[in-house]
């Protein structure tokens, strides 16, 4: 196609050296190659191989555009653990931009420890939009301690009034590391 830059020909080459330093490119010039979306998100596609499918997605979370926004979506879903954990560290990268994205967040609490921590690091960087999200995650019982924990670590990081109050709560919750765990971050907001 004569009307793609060579360097998006490039990522379909057979060469991995070739498709390494268009990756590299694309990577370098960030959100400048946003024109790219498009093209780069079609390589993240389920049919797509796995090598193609973790470059593209490298390459959107570099971009940085909310035009990705529904490739990142769709990966969080991917049987590969590599492949959530990428879109999830571009979702991360988009902060509030990934605000529409936040019950597909929540959805992969279930995945592994990684997954949960990159879903609590993501909904915090979404910010005040995923604030009521992350007080949920907090407060829910039926989450494994570690996810709750990290969800009022990142509370604690928004200082935010809303946050405040959401783990002074946590104090009187039933479970002793919850309540821990607030009380410990409640005494760094106020360090």
């Amino acid at each position: 196609n004569p009307r793609k830059p060579a360097v998006l020909l490039f990522l379909s080459s057979d060469d991995a050296g070739i498709r390494l330093t268009a990756e590299e490119a694309l990577v370098a010039l960030g959100p400048d190659a946003e024109a790219a979306v498009p093209i780069v998100a079609a390589l993240a596609k389920p049919r797509a191989t796995s090598a193609s499918r973790k470059t593209a997605l490298r390459i959107l979370s570099a971009i940085g555009s909310e035009a990705a926004l529904p490739t990142l979506v769709a990966a969080l879903s991917d049987k590969s653990q590599t492949i959530q954990l990428l879109a999830l560290a571009a979702l991360k990268r988009l902060g509030p931009a990934a605000s529409p994205a936040i019950d597909d967040l929540l959805a992969n609490l279930s995945g592994s420890a990684s997954t949960r921590r990159y879903v609590i690091q993501a909904l915090a960087d979404i910010g005040d939009a995923a604030l009521p999200a992350l007080v949920r995650v907090a407060r829910n019982p039926t989450l494994k301690l570690d996810v709750r924990r990290t969800a009022i670590q990142r509370l604690a990081e928004q200082k935010s009034p809303a946050a405040t109050r959401a783990l002074a709560e946590g104090i009187r919750d039933p479970d002793k590391g919850v309540r821990s765990a607030c009380s410990a971050a409640l005494m760094r907001q106020t360090a």
